[in-house]
Order: structure tokens, then C-alpha cells, then sequence
């Protein structure tokens, strides 16, 4: 609560300086307004980047820092560094570049030993970074509730993405290296992620951090599973990483991943439970199955867990029917110049493999006529919902003939596909003692509607 009353007396302010007449407080009020709530809402992403996992390996007299990032932000944007802070000396600090490997996804740096000054003294390991930073629904959804309003939340977010936005911040890696106090660099493969999980019918990747070599010529990896497509997986390797694809997931089961160094033959293994879920949409009460001409309207094919700033890089829709297009994105949007009737199809893509059972179909009509629907009778009373129907249709008059008057003020709902216009009656008998309400409706795209509505006393 306390943070919607600060963005609240952010906007109150500047009505009392426009009150006042105070005009030059205003101009710079008015100017600076938008940048303070963006401040205000980047702020909600002031730790976006998440370490899901971690690796020290010694290379030779050298050190490989390895690092699973995950988070809202956009990865190839991301500039990051490794920071070193002698513990006792404060002044004693370096840095080195983090890295994102070819394969496997993760982070890296190599670290010289040379970089640090006392070898007997313990250095804090840091990451600073800037990034342009992705608003995930759950982000999105907190802002709505701090800020009381979705269109202002809306509106601040597409600045930001039209502007451009970075975001700085240090993350904690919680390690602590002493140059002289090296471990025995072990051989070891250690997953990324375990369990996999992932969408029923997408590619499934293995990602491994890889510890004791120092090129990827030094070991060799296999692969065992219980499902003989997994056993048929394709690895690439890097020094410090490795990425193993299994293909499309169709059913559960395990992998389990053996690795020999070839100086000494030596062996590590890993078992990885692999996890498939049935797709399904995230936003498919939201989707229309009819549109009207003229009406545009944003088909959102996103499916449920899967939104991640990456995830949602990986989609395509294949458009057929009237419209005939490819689309490199999770959402299309219809435009508003379609008059033909007929059918659209949609169907998801993810890394170009069809996802089974992940289409739609939209059919598009010519607008009905008006109608009116009679709601909510209590007693003499009866609302009318009258709705006209397609993108700039309206209502421009309700005319009650007999069998009731008006009661207040009519209420007008314009939406995407039509507008609703909605009017409380009071009922009154006609000379033959039954209730017999007569109307017309007047729009702006057919012929008047006469209708005439029979209630019981």
C-alpha cells in the first residue's frame, strides 16, 4: 500500500503546483513526470539477473569462473564483469570480462593469476552489469497493483521499450578465492539443470558445465538413456561447457551423460531426469473465435510457462486461410482493413517444429444487426443491453414506443468490436393490463430494429 501512496503523491503534486499557477514548476513537473515513474517501475527490476548455478574451475595456475544466468533480460545485451576485492585491502580490486559461451549458454571467464596481487589473501568475488531488462507478466502484474492503473502501466513500459532502457547492478556471487589455496582441479560434468523440463514435442537441450580440462579436444562425452531416441543425441563441446540436444521430447525418462578425460582416462557421470510437459495456452480464454470486418484484434499464442524474455525469441505463427503469412513472434495482429468472410488458421511454432494441438481458428463475419437483450428484471424494472456489432459500429438512438420510460442515464461501452449501450426501464402496463414494451433501435450501419418484448405481471 505504501508504495502506490508514494506513486499517487508523485501525481498529486503536480496538480497542486498547476492549482497554484506555479507555471514554471509545472513545465518541469510535466517534463520530468514520466522519467520519475519509469525510475519507479525499473526499479521493481532492480534484481532481474538470478544466478541458478555456479562453477570454479582451476586451469593450470589460472581460474575459469563459470555461470547460469537467468532472469527477465535480454541476453545479448547483457555487459558484464567479474570483480575481485582483496578482503583485507580494499584498494586491492580488478576485473575481467564475463562472457556468454558459444555452447551451452552459460557465462565464463577465465581468470589469470597474475591479475591478483597478495596469492596468500582471500578476494570476494562480484558481478556488475548493465542490461536491457524484459517486463514478464508477473512484473507487469505487480506494477498494476503499485501503480493502481493498467493504462498508465502500459504506457510507462512502452516508453521504456521505445526509448531503450538499461538497468546497472552488482549480484553476490558468494565465492571466495585465495590464489595459493588452489583445490585439485577434479574432472568432473555437472548438468546445468536437473531435471529438464520442458514443452512435449520441443527440441530439448542439455546444458553441462565442465570442470579439470582446458580445451574441449581433452575429453570425450556419451550418451546412455532409457528412451532410444535420447541415445541418438548430438553434442557439441566446448572448454568449459558442453550442450547436448536431444531432439523433440515426446516422453519421460533419463539420460545419463559419461565423460572421460583422455590424459588419464579418468571418468565422470551424470544422470539427467528428463521432464515433458503437454503444451498448452496461456491466454486462450482470451482468444476470440469470431471477428468482425474492420475489427482488429492481437492473437497472443504464448503458451503457459514458457514467457521468458528467451522462450518467447524461440516463436512462430504460421497464418493461412484469408490471410496467408509467416510471423516471427508470439502474437499477430490483425489490421483493420479485412471485409471478406471466411476463416483464419493459426498455428504455433517454437525453433520452427509445428507444436501438435497448439492452433486456432477465427471465423471472420459481416457485422449482424443490432440486437437488444433485456437483463435483470426486478419488478417494474428491466435493463436493455442493445449491442451493435464491428469495429466503429454504434448505437445513435434507443427509442422506447410504449410499455416503459427510461430510468437515468444510458451507459456506453465502446470496445474492438462494436459498442454496448445499456438502459434501465421502468415498465408500465399497457390498456389491456399486460406489460408490453415496444422499441426500435437506430444505428449507424442497418435499417431500424423494431422489437417488442411480452412480460408478466
Amino acid at each position: 500500500m505504501s508504495k502506490r501512496i508514494e506513486v499517487y503523491f508523485i501525481l498529486y503534486l503536480g496538480l497542486l503546483m498547476a492549482f497554484f499557477g506555479i507555471d514554471s514548476e509545472v513545465a518541469d513537473y510535466i517534463e520530468n513526470q514520466e522519467r520519475i515513474l519509469e525510475q519507479v517501475a525499473k526499479s521493481k527490476l532492480k534484481n532481474l539477473i538470478k544466478i541458478q548455478n555456479q562453477q570454479l574451475n582451476n586451469i593450470g595456475d589460472d581460474f575459469n569462473l563459470s555461470f547460469d544466468l537467468q532472469g527477465d533480460f535480454d541476453k545479448d545485451s547483457l555487459n558484464a564483469r567479474l570483480f575481485f576485492k582483496n578482503d583485507k585491502n580494499d584498494s586491492d580490486t580488478f576485473s575481467v570480462s564475463l562472457e556468454k559461451d558459444m555452447i551451452g549458454g552459460t557465462y565464463s571467464a577465465l581468470v589469470k593469476e597474475s591479475r591478483f596481487y597478495s596469492l596468500d589473501e582471500s578476494y570476494s568475488v562480484q558481478i556488475t552489469y548493465d542490461v536491457e531488462p524484459y517486463f514478464s507478466d508477473s512484473s507487469l502484474a505487480q506494477l498494476e497493483m503499485d501503480f493502481g492503473k493498467k493504462e498508465l502501466v502500459d504506457e510507462i513500459i512502452n516508453n521504456i521499450y521505445s526509448e531503450g532502457s538499461i538497468i546497472e547492478d552488482t549480484l553476490m556471487v558468494g565465492l571466495t578465492i585465495t590464489p595459493n589455496e588452489k583445490d585439485d582441479p577434479g574432472w568432473k560434468i555437472t548438468p546445468i539443470q536437473n531435471p529438464l523440463n520442458s514443452i512435449r514435442g520441443l527440441n530439448g537441450k542439455i546444458g553441462l558445465f565442465v570442470g579439470g580440462v582446458k580445451r574441449s579436444e581433452d575429453y570425450t562425452l556419451k550418451i546412455e538413456s532409457d528412451r532410444s531416441e535420447y541415445k541418438k543425441a548430438k553434442i557439441k563441446k566446448g572448454p568449459h561447457s558442453a550442450e547436448i540436444n536431444l531432439g523433440s521430447l515426446r516422453k519421460n525418462g533419463e539420460v545419463r551423460v559419461i565423460g572421460t578425460r583422455l590424459r588419464d582416462r579418468k571418468i565422470s557421470r551424470s544422470t539427467i531426469e528428463v521432464k515433458t510437459f503437454i503444451p498448452r495456452f496461456k491466454s486462450k480464454n482470451r482468444h476470440r473465435n469470431e471477428i468482425y470486418f474492420n475489427s482488429p484484434f492481437t492473437f497472443d499464442g504464448t503458451l503457459a510457462n514458457f514467457d521468458s524474455f528467451d522462450d518467447l525469441r524461440r516463436y512462430s505463427l504460421k497464418v493461412t486461410g484469408l490471410i496467408d503469412q509467416d510471423v516471427k513472434s508470439h502474437e499477430f495482429e490483425f489490421n483493420d482493413d479485412l471485409e471478406r468472410e471466411g476463416s483464419i488458421a493459426i498455428q504455433l511454432y517454437i525453433d520452427g517444429n509445428k507444436i501438435n494441438g497448439m492452433s486456432h481458428e477465427i471465423i471472420v463475419k459481416k457485422p449482424p444487426p443490432p440486437d437488444i437483450k433485456y437483463l435483470d428484471r426486478d419488478g417494474r424494472f428491466v435493463t436493455l443491453n442493445v449491442n451493435a456489432y464491428g469495429r466503429g459500429n454504434i448505437i445513435r438512438r434507443l427509442r422506447i414506443h410504449s410499455g416503459g420510460t427510461p430510468v437515468g442515464s444510458k451507459k456506453i461501452d465502446d470496445h474492438e468490436q462494436g459498442q454496448t449501450y445499456t438502459q434501465k426501464v421502468k415498465l408500465k402496463e399497457s390498456a389491456d393490463g399486460r406489460i408490453r414494451l415496444k422499441t426500435s433501435i437506430y444505428s449507424n450501419y442497418e435499417d431500424v430494429i423494431k422489437s417488442e418484448q411480452f412480460f408478466i405481471n
